[in-house]
């Protein structure tokens, strides 16, 4: 995943960082891990 057009993400947590940074940008939440696992249908660890 790129973070904009001339840089790749260095890792996962970079990745996490740039969604955040975009659901605060645009007024959307960011969900919990246990309300994503949920919404992918997955089962609890």
């Amino acid at each position: 995943m790129r973070l904009d057009r001339d840089r790749l993400a260095s890792s996962n947590a970079a990745r996490v960082r740039r969604v955040v940074e975009l659901c605060d940008r645009h007024g959307r939440p960011v969900a919990t891990w246990q309300q994503a696992r949920e919404m992918l249908g997955l089962r609890a660890a």
